[in-house]
């Protein structure tokens, strides 16, 4: 039994705050709005806005860009309700990077508009693209940590640093007692987590820290489905379609009751699938050597050819932390395979990295069928006449079995 999440439009308010003072930035002068998800390589999301501004508004913007902050609220709307809820996606005050320099010329610009009919706009306008840093998630993410633990664990010295966060986190792998450990002064979330696990190792099979707009997720890189209290499954299964099929091209997604998970249909054409078969030629097998000597081999498993012989990749082991081995394999393993979608119009928020991903394809193409990890998504947002439009282009690596 199914039922059907209809395809949503977006709506966008902005204004940028200059000494107190609040200048509205005109919902028609934003041309397009790209949200960048990069869950592998980054720690939050960046935002980057295409627009048209008067010249003197772009150059307030742009001499004052050390101290200005923007407030930037983004909508979704139901598109087949008459009177749908228009519900915030992204709310939040931002610092900006704006490109450009300021407008000398603007008096000039200002007069040769001002001299001709009466019916023409007497401003002169700036494109630029400015760049959005949560001022939230920074602050959250800025905190100074120094301190003595004794007989806790794992799960308790990070519960104890990231409270003030709304978390999703896996279960650790490592469950063992610390006895006592000294964590020394580390002014970011971010970081502390990196020397922990440089320490003790959440999972076997490396970590992923990812701070998104409403909820920070602490995960391993296995894909496992972690759950939350504010989604309904924790499964999405992507039905890779002819193209001659009805529904390839639907905007819609399908909320699976009897399975437990959503269900995307997408274009053959829009999937495109990057087998990595360089990697085995620069090595296949890892060796670990810790300070005193010791040695860790472990090989790789990696798309490869008939002919490939034994290549090593040696890595230094901090803290004689063997485990971090492990966690490197995992990492050059995951990226053996990337499968890269498109979409157009669908609830993009259900794509999360807590949630697992399956891959069904046609008769056709049934080889790279199986569980995938999200690693990136980028939603774009262009302008239509009244709305914006969201078409979403997310990468997929294949899961550990």
């Amino acid at each position: 039994m199914s039922s059907v999440i209809s395809s949503f439009n977006y709506k966008v308010e902005a204004s940028v705050i200059i000494d107190n003072t609040d200048y509205k930035i005109p919902d028609g002068t934003i041309n397009s709005i790209i949200v960048d998800y990069d869950y592998d390589r980054k720690n939050m999301p960046a935002i980057y806005v295409a627009l048209r501004l008067t010249t003197d508004l772009y150059n307030k913007m742009v001499t004052n860009a050390e101290t200005g902050i923007i407030s930037f609220r983004l909508y979704k709307f139901n598109t087949q309700l008459q009177n749908s809820i228009i519900s915030p996606y992204i709310q939040d005050s931002f610092t900006y990077i704006i490109s450009g320099d300021p407008n000398y010329n603007e008096a000039m610009e200002k007069y040769a508009g001002s001299s001709g009919s009466s019916d023409t706009d007497s401003n002169s306008y700036m494109q630029g693209h400015i760049g959005l840093v949560s001022l939230s998630l920074s602050e959250k993410n800025n905190i100074l940590i120094n301190d003595v633990v004794k007989n806790t664990n794992l799960a308790s010295i990070i519960h104890r640093y990231t409270h003030h966060m709304k978390m999703c986190i896996e279960p650790f792998d490592n469950i063992d007692t610390i006895d006592q450990f000294i964590i020394p002064p580390i002014n970011t979330i971010t970081n502390f987590l990196a020397y922990m696990n440089e320490n003790f190792c959440f999972y076997k099979s490396g970590y992923r820290f990812f701070r998104d707009f409403s909820t920070s997720y602490l995960l391993s890189m296995k894909g496992k489905p972690v759950e939350t209290s504010d989604t309904d499954y924790n499964s999405i299964v992507i039905y890779v379609c002819d193209p001659t099929d009805e529904k390839a091209n639907t905007t819609a997604i399908e909320f699976d009751t009897t399975n437990k998970a959503y269900v995307i249909y997408v274009n053959a054409n829009n999937v495109t699938t990057k087998p990595n078969r360089v990697l085995s030629k620069k090595f296949n097998s890892i060796i670990g050597v810790d300070t005193l000597g010791n040695i860790n081999e472990l090989e790789l498993d990696l798309p490869t050819y008939a002919d490939a012989t034994k290549k090593n990749i040696f890595e230094r082991v901090p803290n004689d932390n063997m485990e971090l081995i492990n966690n490197t394999k995992s990492s050059l393993e995951s990226g053996s395979l990337i499968v890269s979608v498109i979409k157009n119009e669908i609830d993009t928020s259900i794509l999360t990295p807590n949630k697992q991903y399956f891959i069904k394809s046609h008769n056709l193409v049934r080889k790279y069928d199986g569980r995938y990890i999200l690693c990136s998504k980028k939603e774009i947002f262009y302008r239509t006449t009244s709305s914006f439009v969201c078409t979403v282009s997310f990468n997929l690596r294949k899961a550990e079995d």
